[in-house]
């Protein structure tokens, strides 16, 4: 039995070992980190969703806004069909998506998962970065699946040039084998490895060799790109302060100084590129698209880590290879329709006259179809014109629903003081009922408002 009165235990120190603060979310290990096959963000959200067996909107949705109030903003559906797409670009929505990450799973480098180490040297909006909609390599998907590990999409698949896979070498696939849809960015079902419509994988059905056989053959410029690309998303942990525009544009001097003794025409034109953008890169000081650094690379002969990660005081005799011009363009704009003087008048005299008009209220797109243009053709020739025909109709708008909102109000108002002359109570639903015809709900609150303060006979 124990004794009645124990002795007493001296006291002694117990060093407790400091507890790491907890996180919100697991903290996933990037798949492939610091290669050239790195996991993107959209790919990282769909596998925490996985881990967690929910639907990757709803852990936006519900989760990401104890990170962040902005994410608030972000629950409406178009957000996920218009915008989501840039989470693993360089702007706003990829920077906060980033910072939310880190912060909810307790320090994961989630800004190298994006194109955000390149925020210094890309525009926000440059040509050739970011997909319209997701593709896949097929065979990289089977690959994962064999070797038992989560199917993700890896950053080089976001990029819009990256159109040939470098591990594989062949095309990448845009639509389902079996239902020959497009994949949305963010799945409803957190699984990268099937269809989000037929929920049947996305690999082929045939072996890799008749892949091959079957679609179309891949360019060489092609492949190129695809492993000049995937150089770029290999060092991204590296570029750090590197990758700048400043940097950019001293290593093009000094080739075009090498070159073709600072003649910066001739080097265009040994490259394929137009003149003025010598111009622009290094004395207006503006960023290169992604196509036009290819492009630099491709005629001398590099890899992109090779302008920003090697020694610039480097001589430049050293493995010198001679400019080659690149085959065809690297990203094709829609070119602007060139409109001859007596055009250019004519359409002249026909916005003028709209803007005069004050009874034209008419969208700017309408007037280009009538005049058998489009719209970007009219801003790019007429931009004045055309910002004050935007104004004009903007203000119309502006009108027209003041105009709508006051006769709504005067209805609510009206059906409710129709019902007191009846004798009966005006309830919501009945005054719901007698606006239906006219196309007005209590549910938007400020008709609401109106409804409570005619219930009172209060002024509005």
């Amino acid at each position: 039995m124990w004794p009645r009165n124990p002795p007493l235990v001296e006291e002694f120190d117990v060093d407790i070992p400091p507890l790491p603060p907890r996180s919100a979310l697991y903290a996933l290990p990037i798949e492939n980190p610091s290669t050239a096959l790195r996991e993107g963000l959209l790919s990282y959200i769909v596998r925490l969703a996985r881990a967690y067996s929910v639907n990757p909107r709803r852990l936006i949705r519900e989760v990401f806004p104890q990170s962040d109030s902005a994410f608030e903003k972000l629950r409406y559906a178009s957000f996920f069909t218009r915008y989501v797409g840039t989470l693993d670009g360089l702007g706003h929505f990829a920077e906060t998506f980033a910072k939310s990450i880190c912060h909810l799973t307790g320090g994961v480098a989630a800004h190298q998962m994006t194109l955000l180490p390149l925020k210094a040297l890309f525009p926000i909006n440059g040509a050739g970065l970011l997909v319209a909609y997701p593709k896949w390599c097929p065979d990289c998907i089977r690959d994962m699946v064999r070797s038992g590990r989560d199917v993700y999409r890896p950053l080089v698949w976001s990029f819009d040039l990256y159109t040939v896979c470098h591990v594989h070498g062949h095309r990448l696939a845009a639509h389902c084998e079996h239902c020959s849809r497009t994949q949305p960015f963010i799945p409803k079902f957190p699984d990268l490895g099937r269809c989000a419509y037929c929920l049947r994988p996305l690999v082929n059905t045939i072996s890799s060799e008749q892949h091959v056989a079957q679609s179309r053959p891949a360019k060489r410029l092609d492949r190129w790109v695809s492993e000049a690309i995937a150089d770029l998303v290999e060092h991204l942990h590296e570029y750090s302060d590197q990758a700048t525009q400043n940097r950019f544009a001293q290593f093009v001097k000094a080739r075009v100084d090498f070159h073709t003794g600072g003649n910066r025409a001739a080097f265009c034109r040994a490259l394929g590129l137009p003149r003025w953008v010598m111009t622009k890169w290094l004395s207006a000081g503006e960023r290169p698209g992604l196509p036009q650094l290819l492009t630099i690379c491709y005629g001398l002969q590099i890899f992109p880590s090779e302008i920003f990660l090697i020694d610039s005081a480097e001589p430049l005799h050293k493995n010198h290879l001679p400019l080659r011009r690149v085959p065809e363009k690297l990203f094709q704009r829609a070119e602007r329709p060139l409109l001859d003087t007596e055009e250019r008048r004519r359409i002249v005299a026909e916005l003028e006259a709209s803007v005069a008009d004050l009874d034209d209220a008419r969208p700017l797109a309408e007037i280009a179809r009538g005049l058998g243009q489009t719209r970007s053709c009219l801003s790019y020739w007429f931009p004045e014109l055309c910002a004050a025909i935007r104004a004009k109709h903007a203000a119309f708008r502006q009108r027209k629903s003041a105009e709508r909102q006051r006769r709504d109000r005067a209805a609510v108002v009206q059906a409710v003081r129709d019902l007191k002359e009846q004798g009966e109570y005006p309830g919501r639903k009945k005054v719901d009922a007698a606006l239906r015809a006219q196309g007005v709900a209590l549910i938007r609150p400020e008709l609401m408002q109106v409804y409570r303060a005619a219930l009172l006979d209060k002024p509005e």
